[in-house]
């Protein structure tokens, strides 16, 4: 039952992976929506949360709760939001 159990989690992990792999953020546009801040990939419509400033200090400001949305929109274009990104 275990071998099992550990069987669909290692699944499911590897699926969420595949499906991060496809979206590039490595060339996006950098924006401020309602005090977050989002990496925007224009090509696949997804986004993900990112550092206030791109060198440390990543916050200068201090966040005590946030709620992160499932789509956000910019510029007319509604983008989902897929992770968060390494900085954030």
């Amino acid at each position: 039952m275990k071998t099992k159990l550990l069987l669909v989690l290692v699944s499911i992990v590897a699926s969420f992976q595949t499906v991060f792999a496809a979206f590039d953020f490595t060339s996006y546009v950098r924006v401020e929506i309602s005090g977050l801040y989002y990496n925007l990939d224009e090509t696949n419509l997804v986004a993900e949360v990112t550092s206030q400033n791109t060198s440390k200090p990543y916050w200068t400001s201090e966040l005590t709760t946030v709620v992160i949305p499932k789509k956000v929109k910019y510029n007319e274009k509604e983008y989902t939001v897929v992770r968060i990104g390494d900085n954030a």
